[in-house]
């Protein structure tokens, strides 16, 4: 079989292959400083010290999911539709609108977590000695939804390279902090690095991303009736889905740290950071939604089954071999990446590493679905998927521990990879049936 060169394919095509070669070695090299971050941090903390900080990331990212309701997403789509249509002015109103709105609401966040630190300090996290931390970390979670912000630019630009740029450059701001500062300052030393270093790459990727792009954030343009209407309008369905599929990815930590014990949470850290190495496929559909978006508008939907088919295919055929690997490797590579004392971990790895391949179909087909307008649709899948993690959640941590908390994950992550697809291809066949009526 004679594969066409690059230069030969559809422009949508060209730039989908482009962009997950370079989203893939960004995503590697994430997951590299990500694990050497965690090995460090175990290494040099207390195994209740690095349980702990862990569960205040997981809420730190659940918060912000909740918090942003999909804004980050559905910023990124439209900023694609507005290059698709030549409009590229009406994305100054769409980012001072976002931005303005993302730090007003993330200070109320902070000040509320603020407020209910005594209670989660004894009830949730069941940790009183982390106060310090806690309220040093605040910082990083006040930043954190601004950040996600300000990478959507980028992103929606189709500029993977800087969007990865700089997130390797925080990433590795972390690693050179955590090194330096968790010997001598532990569990203290470490929030205050992580506060430090996304404020700090914060400040110049707003710089970064104004030099390249000369975007204008004004107070007058983010108070557009029409913008605020339109994200509005995009995020109140779309956001369930995109939103959603991360609420899942962050239940399995919090539920653990309240239901189980912070030994578990540090044990679960441990497979982490390996089954976000393996994920690197799942670069597929953080590059398909811009292009999708643009795609769409421009009625090209051969061009979209095809990537669709292709995508869908390659992931499905991955699920296998990762568990073979997995399986036979998992209890080796833990030892030799973190310690043999974190080898309860393995089971959670298989299971994690094999359902992140589910994970990746249905975040491509959920982005397909946003992109092409039926927000509800994918919104009503995930609403679906939550409800089962719950329950599951409920029912096996208990019995299982970090054991039950990756099948309710993995199990999650099936349904809605079973039921985006099954959406996704009546979907294309009743737009290119459409097409060919209308033509």
């Amino acid at each position: 079989m004679k594969f066409p060169k690059i230069q030969d394919m559809p422009h949508g095509i060209r730039l989908f292959v482009g962009g997950v070669a370079v989203s893939f070695g960004g995503m590697v090299l994430l997951g590299v400083v990500n694990y050497l971050i965690r090995r460090t941090l175990s290494q040099e903390l207390p195994k209740p010290d690095f349980g702990f900080f862990y569960s205040m990331f997981a809420l730190a990212n659940l918060l912000t999911m909740l918090f942003q309701f999909g804004v980050k997403q559905a910023k990124t789509i439209l900023i694609a539709n507005f290059m698709a249509r030549g409009q590229k002015k009406r994305i100054n109103p769409l980012a001072s609108s976002i931005l303005f709105f993302t730090m007003t609401g993330s200070t109320m966040l902070c000040l509320g977590l603020l407020l209910a630190k005594s209670w989660l300090l004894e009830h949730f996290f069941k940790y009183p000695g982390g106060g310090t931390a806690y309220t040093i970390f605040l910082l990083y979670i006040f930043a954190l939804p601004i950040w996600g912000i300000l990478l959507s630019i980028p992103h929606g630009m189709k500029n993977f390279p800087l969007y990865y740029g700089l997130s390797i450059l925080q990433m590795g701001a972390i690693l050179c902090g955590c090194l330096c500062c968790a010997p001598r300052w532990g569990l203290n030393g470490v929030s205050a690095v992580w506060a430090a270093s996304m404020l700090g790459t914060l400040l110049f990727a707003a710089w970064k991303i104004y030099s390249v792009y000369r975007i204008r954030i004004s107070p007058r343009l983010a108070l557009s009736r029409r913008i605020c209407r339109k994200i509005w309008e995009l995020c109140s369905w779309m956001s369930l889905s995109l939103a959603g599929i991360m609420l899942i990815g962050n239940l399995d930590t919090v539920c653990l740290t309240y239901l189980s014990t912070l030994d578990s949470v540090a044990n679960y850290n441990i497979a982490l950071p390996i089954v976000q190495i393996i994920q690197s496929l799942l670069v597929l559909p953080f590059v398909f939604m811009p292009i999708a978006s643009s795609m769409w508008q421009q009625k090209r939907y051969a061009e979209i089954r095809k990537i669709f088919r292709a995508a869908n295919l390659l992931m499905l055929a991955a699920v296998l071999p990762t568990w073979f690997l997995s399986e036979l490797l998992g209890g080796w590579v833990i030892g030799f990446l973190f310690d043999s004392a974190f080898l309860a971990a393995k089971p959670a790895l298989v299971i994690l590493a094999t359902g992140s391949l589910f994970l990746g179909i249905g975040q491509f087909n959920l982005n397909l679905l946003n992109s092409s307008g039926s927000q509800k649709i994918g919104a009503a899948i995930v609403l679906c998927a939550i409800a089962l993690n719950l329950a599951l959640n409920a029912g096996l941590i208990p019995k299982f521990g970090i054991v039950g908390a990756a099948f309710a994950t993995a199990g999650s992550y099936l349904l809605i990879a079973v039921a985006s697809f099954t959406v996704c291809r009546v979907l294309l066949r009743r737009k290119e049936r459409n097409s060919r009526l209308e033509q």
